[in-house]
């Protein structure tokens, strides 16, 4: 409905700019129609009224047939005549059958009549009014409603295709409309003033007439009142132009019937919104019809300016113009429409208000689970806004597929994707900082990996996904310091598992070469960051071999028939993976990350990094050297053995556990392999 008005309306204001049609030349013989046709090409406004009564009847809902069609007229009333007749009783209503009966006689048809011809005469009233006028006609005839079926001819001024058919270009059309259309307007407009028709049968005679009173009193509805004095103003207006043409019988002109009363649509919608009936005058402060207005009046600029505001107000819970059942199609409407005029370089009020519609749109499609349709509407907003609109849908998808179509499509319409996957990212890591806040001087160690660690995870993918490789590394390294600041050493695993370390400094080596030859030096991460982020690889990696031995160990745990040669083997090359990586981690982790003029708090927190996490290695390696005895006794030895290696001087691992407060626990730990190693009698745990 709002479409089409929409469609055609603006389809015609633009087309009038650069109308081509050639004027008509007006002639004694021309028939009135090409007067008529003459004056609408002169006066567009006039067009567009006819254009919007069309519309308006087009849009009117289909009639409901009346269960009966009769082809006897008055039935019933037929028969109480002759039973009346016959039995020579009087005769309760009219006692003749023609047309004009009722009214010179001043008496009724019978009540089942009266019945019936109510719902044909407002199904007929029904069909005339939303211009459905050789239906109306076949009906009137299946009824034998003659005369009503003849009022119908008087509905076109006349055309003559044989002397005007050339200049319109209907020479093939038949010549159709009467030469005297205002009498035949006079005459319906006379018969709708008549008391003894029914209401229904005068609104017929009205629409035909355009009168107002007789169809009013029908039209409860909006549509149909300004539908009713739309066409009152232009048949007003028709009347006008052929008494400028000279076209008007005097003695016809001197029937008078009353003048319209309003000037333009303008007025007529202002009525309606002011004072009409109290449910009209409702209907027309309906989200809907503030719409159709603006179009109508071509007032495009305050609507969006009153629906932004009404978008608000119901984000709110104010009061607000806009209910859930007209949200989605007023908006599905008004935001097409403002981008379209947007687009043709046509005003739509304030830049904020614009961008309230197709936002609030966007919303609607987000809820319809429609994310491919959102990137086009992002497109037509300013690029600032344009960045934090489709940032706030980047950040909540997490599949790698969809992430990948929204990539294609936001280059597709030329979106600032770097700075959209920034903000998105952003969005996220702004979430919940509360929960990656150091709980005083102590980490407590958690192995949950919680949603909001997936959350952010799934925010740095978004780098990889845009090939945005610096972005990348740099979020990287503050997801890294996140996690292990508190202790969430699980879900740093879970990091490096979602993104390999190796493989993105690979990238990022790939895309510095190209930035370097083509002297881009403003995105690359400094060396002492790329230490940073090869160093958390290295925890990652260290973390990964200890739980490589534990699924191995545990197998033996299950089924101590596991310890076999191969069982041996196998845990003897995991083992010495392990600790050669954690002795040499332990030895230079994160030495070199930061620059010797570096920020205070980054030094602070790389040192309160190496004080919880190189113990805590070191104190797992413990672990796993004393459980994999069961494959070499060797390994006993090599686990008494990291008390030397920590108490060595020149690699003060000691102050670390000293600083952590573990050192007690790790002695305890080694002074229990010294224990188990005498008891049960392996030779060269002390020789040191």
């Amino acid at each position: 409905m709002i479409s089409s008005l929409t469609l055609f309306l603006f389809f015609f204001r633009f087309r009038k700019t650069g109308n081509t049609d050639e004027p008509i030349s007006i002639h004694q013989f021309s028939s009135n129609a090409l007067i008529e046709e003459q004056y609408l090409r002169q006066n567009p406004l006039s067009h567009e009224h006819c254009l919007i009564l069309s519309w308006l009847q087009d849009s009117l809902d289909r009639p409901q047939e009346p269960e009966e069609l009769r082809g006897d007229k008055w039935l019933y009333t037929r028969s109480s005549i002759l039973t009346a007749q016959q039995s020579g009783n009087s005769i309760p209503g009219v006692s003749e059958l023609d047309i004009d009966a009722p009214i010179r006689q001043g008496k009724p048809i019978s009540p089942e009549d009266k019945k019936y011809e109510d719902a044909l005469y407002k199904y007929i009233f029904e069909l005339v009014r939303a211009r459905r006028f050789e239906e109306a006609r076949k009906i009137c005839v299946q009824t034998k409603n003659y005369t009503l079926a003849l009022a119908f001819g008087g509905l076109e001024e006349y055309y003559d295709s044989q002397i005007d058919g050339h200049v319109l270009g209907n020479s093939d059309k038949e010549s159709v409309g009467i030469q005297n259309k205002m009498l035949w307007r006079r005459m319906c407009f006379n018969l709708a003033q008549e008391k003894n028709l029914s209401e229904y049968e005068r609104g017929i005679y009205g629409v035909l007439s355009s009168d107002i009173d007789s169809v009013v009193a029908l039209s409860d509805t909006w549509e149909q009142q300004l539908l009713a004095y739309l066409s009152n103003l232009i048949t007003a207006e028709s009347e006008d132009v052929m008494r400028q043409a000279g076209r008007v019988d005097p003695e016809v002109d001197a029937i008078r019937i009353p003048a319209a009363p309003f000037k333009s649509v303008k007025d007529i919608l202002q009525y309606l919104e002011q004072s009409a009936g109290r449910g009209v005058q409702e209907q027309s402060h309906h989200v809907v019809r503030l719409l159709l207005s603006a179009i109508i009046k071509n007032d495009i600029p305050a609507f969006v300016d009153t629906l932004a505001t009404s978008i608000d107000n119901l984000a709110n819970g104010r009061a607000s113009v806009l209910t859930p059942e007209s949200t989605i199609k007023v908006l599905r409407v008004a935001a097409h429409l403002v981008i379209v005029l947007k687009e043709l370089g046509i005003d739509v009020g304030r830049p904020e208000s614009y961008s309230s519609i197709i936002v609030a749109y966007i919303e609607i499609l987000k809820l319809d689970n429609k994310a491919g349709l959102i990137p086009l509407y992002i497109s037509y907003l300013e690029p600032e806004e344009a960045i934090e609109q489709y940032s706030l849908l980047l950040a909540t998808i997490t599949d790698a597929n969809e992430r990948k179509i929204q990539l294609q499509l936001a280059k597709k319409y030329n979106l600032d994707v770097v700075n959209t996957v920034r903000k998105a990212v952003d969005r996220v890591f702004e979430e919940h900082p509360e929960e990656y806040v150091p709980r005083g001087d102590a980490i407590v160690f958690t192995s949950e990996v919680s949603q909001n660690d997936m959350n952010l995870i799934d925010a740095v993918g978004w780098y990889k996904e845009a090939a945005m490789w610096p972005d990348a590394m740099h979020s990287s390294v503050t997801l890294y310091r996140l996690f292990l600041d508190v202790g969430k050493l699980q879900s740093a695993m879970q990091f490096g598992n979602a993104i390999s370390w190796s493989v993105l400094a690979t990238k990022y080596s790939s895309y510095a070469i190209g930035a370097e030859a083509n002297d881009d030096q403003t995105v690359l991460v400094t060396p002492w960051e790329q230490t940073e982020f090869a160093e958390y690889g290295r925890l990652v990696e260290c973390v990964q071999q200890v739980q490589a031995w534990d699924r191995h160990y545990e197998n033996r745990a299950r089924d101590p028939r596991a310890i076999t040669a191969s069982w041996k083997s196998e845990g003897i090359r995991l083992v010495s993976e392990v600790s050669d990586s954690i002795h040499a981690l332990s030895a230079s982790w994160l030495q070199g990350a930061v620059p010797p003029n570096g920020e205070a708090t980054t030094v602070a927190l790389v040192q309160r990094l190496r004080v919880w996490y190189v113990p805590q290695l070191l104190s797992q390696l413990l672990r796993v050297l004393t459980e994999a005895q069961l494959a070499n006794e060797r390994f006993l030895y090599q686990a008494v053995r990291l008390a030397t290696i920590v108490a060595d001087e020149r690699l003060k691992l000691y102050n670390l556990f000293v600083q952590s407060g573990m050192l007690k626990g790790f002695l305890s730990s080694i002074a229990d392999a010294c224990t188990d190693g005498v008891a049960h009698g392996e030779e060269g745990i002390f020789d040191l």
